[in-house]
């Protein structure tokens, strides 16, 4: 990939920049970095930050995924189980009709969707640590209080406490 081709890529992501700024993007040191590495790896961390920096961090810690090289538990190349994502490897569900995934038990949606469930004299369903994929593969999405890099106000309207999902 050319350094060219990688501001393209960031702009589809995250918006046209003013001929002065795509110039000194392109100057950036990270640019060079994020060249050298497999464009898959860039494409996910282009989706993950909208900072060079954080973007070449993440894009090199995962880039040996993307180049196929074997992982460490299971010796295998693109191994579904080893592949990189934004989220933890274990988190928290509940057991009962919740949508969501969580970071640990003590998310501020989960503890009021707890809470609401037992003051409308339902009976509360238990906590579960699993596998992120477990969670995944169920349909849970991620709580958009532990996993937003701002988390949006825990009372805000049309959206159901720990829920990636409108009302």
């Amino acid at each position: 990939m050319d350094a060219e081709r990688l501001l393209t890529l960031w702009q589809s992501a995250h918006g046209t920049l003013r001929s002065d700024w795509r110039e000194s993007f392109l100057r950036r040191p990270e640019v060079e970095q994020l060249c050298r590495l497999p464009e898959p790896a860039v494409l996910a961390a282009l989706s993950r930050s909208r900072k060079l920096a954080r973007i070449a961090e993440i894009a090199a810690d995962e880039a040996w995924w993307f180049e196929g090289k074997p992982c460490e538990e299971d010796a295998l190349s693109w191994c579904a189980r080893c592949k990189p994502h934004p989220y933890p490897s274990v988190v928290v569900i509940t057991m009962g009709w919740g949508d969501a995934f969580h970071k640990s038990e003590d998310c501020l949606w989960l503890v009021k969707g707890q809470h609401a469930v037992s003051a409308r004299g339902g009976e509360v369903a238990p906590v579960q640590r699993v596998n992120i994929q477990v969670a995944l593969g169920s349909g849970k999405l991620p709580c958009l209080w532990c996993f937003s890099p701002k988390p949006p106000p825990p009372e805000r309207k049309g959206v159901v406490p720990g829920s990636a999902r409108l009302l």
